[in-house]
């Protein structure tokens, strides 16, 4: 349709979008219509503007990982979707980015393969294309991130505004635009992510047959688009031997997690299996960088890597670097609003945006130390504790065992996106203390951060109108 040739007119239609979208939820507020579920709607089609606007006005071959030659027979992602979109295909081997698990290339080569009939008519059919049409993908996972977050902020109980303001978070989180826009398993698996969590916790509350069944399939095509889904399923190995642990009837939740065994694994494992009988690929393989490449950081100290933020990296520039960042905390801070890129925009942007975003992570870091403390809504509280930890030790553990700059890159441990809007939504709700410094000053403490996450609500949209 060529909007490559025209981003202005792409950009022009989100902030129509976006300005109707605002008037429209306005006067029906004004009208006293503007109910919690109605405002959390609103910033959901929202979030999906900025989403399918940053994939119309990005082609594929500008802000990728792991692209390469778009051709079938090469070992990039390009050539993974387009040996499926062209040949009909998986690939004939385990070479470089081959190795990936193969659910996301399957969905976007078959989709791609779809889309070629219509641009075979048109006379537009060629490689670049059908690469390009494959990240609808990954942009349609990228937007149903959204309403599953709406259903995390119901299971736990976080209904009043402070879910307005907690998904705000999660629909303007930069990383989500990125993901949705590129050729790549990230959204996808992310949002199979969530919703483990989320269906572990219908399960918690009703252990019934349905459910079991939806979340052996959700960790089994999760498992088919990455192994990292590995992660959330030690949550819910947990959750099952607590219930083991305290149900009387434990007949009946052996016979469940049996079925989940049985739906699960083959679903999640028949690729590596097939690569190891087929090419001999290790059955957990992960592709190893070059420890003599630019990009390892195995020559800094472990403190300088992991410990304590690199305030002095945060000051200099507000974009990430691969080739010269080494420290954990700063490069995750940066790479969610930008990923690994810089973009050509005036600076005052992008500092403006780390600045809001640095001062509502150390909020939830604050709030977090506090309900430790003081046990506050613990049955809830706890559960995004113990998310929010495992997925930091996880990008720690990662980055511990592979010392790559490329390592650091949010977009592996997106899904924490999701759980600091659960964190940022909780916290929001909880009432002022009456003797805090804010109300010593006449600020109201909740109105402040409200006006925070607005202001970076506001400044995630402007730079991804501008760029």
């Amino acid at each position: 349709m060529g909007f490559y040739d025209n981003t202005l007119a792409v950009k022009v239609g989100m902030l129509f979008f976006l300005l109707l979208g605002a008037a429209i939820f306005s006067i029906r507020y004004g009208a006293g219509k503007g109910s919690v579920k109605e405002t959390c709607r609103w910033i959901i089609f929202m979030g999906c503007v900025m989403r399918i606007g940053y994939l119309l006005y990005t082609p594929c071959t500008m802000r990728g990982h792991d692209l390469w030659e778009l051709t079938p027979d090469a070992c990039g992602k390009a050539g993974y979707v387009l040996q499926i979109a062209v040949n009909g295909q998986l690939p004939p081997g385990y070479e470089l980015q081959y190795y990936q698990q193969p659910l996301f290339f399957i969905l976007g080569g078959l989709w791609a393969k779809g889309v070629n009939v219509l641009l075979t008519l048109r006379g537009q059919s060629d490689f670049l294309v059908l690469a390009d049409v494959s990240r609808w993908v990954a942009c349609v996972a990228s937007c149903l991130i959204l309403p599953v977050a709406s259903r995390l902020f119901d299971l736990f109980e976080i209904r009043d505004y402070g879910k307005c303001f907690g998904m705000m978070l999660v629909s303007f989180s930069p990383v989500f635009y990125l993901m949705g826009g590129w050729i790549g398993e990230d959204s996808l698996l992310v949002l199979f992510m969530a919703l483990a969590l989320l269906v572990t916790g219908y399960y918690e509350k009703q252990p019934s047959y349905k459910n079991i069944i939806l979340l052996a399939l959700i960790y089994g095509f999760g498992m088919m688009t990455k192994i990292s889904m590995a992660v959330p399923a030690l949550y819910t190995a947990y959750v099952f031997g607590k219930m083991l642990w305290k149900e009387m009837h434990k007949g009946k939740l052996l016979k469940q997690f049996a079925l989940f065994a049985v739906i699960s694994l083959p679903l999640g494992l028949w690729f590596n299996v097939r690569n190891l009988i087929l090419y001999g690929q290790p059955l957990f393989y992960v592709l190893k960088q070059d420890v003599e490449g630019s990009l390892y950081t195995g020559g800094s100290s472990y403190i300088a890597r992991f410990l304590l933020p690199d305030i002095g990296n945060l000051l200099r520039t507000p974009y990430a670097n691969p080739l010269d960042d080494y420290n954990l905390v700063s490069y995750l801070l940066k790479s969610e609003l930008f990923g690994e890129f810089t973009y050509q925009v005036p600076a005052w942007i992008p500092v403006i945006l780390l600045f809001l975003h640095v001062m509502i992570n150390l909020c939830i870091i604050w709030y977090l130390i506090k309900i430790w403390r003081k046990r506050e809504r613990w049955e809830y509280s706890r559960k995004l504790l113990i998310w929010y930890a495992g997925i930091l030790v996880f990008s720690a553990f990662s980055y511990l065992t592979n010392p790559f700059g490329c390592t650091m890159d949010y977009r592996y441990y997106a899904v924490l996106s999701v759980v600091k809007g659960l964190l940022w939504g909780q916290f929001l709700e909880q009432r002022e203390e009456k003797k805090s410094w804010f109300s010593r000053i006449g600020v109201s403490f909740p109105a402040f951060w409200k006006t925070v996450t607005v202001l970076f609500s506001g400044f995630s949209m402007l730079m991804y109108l501008m760029v």
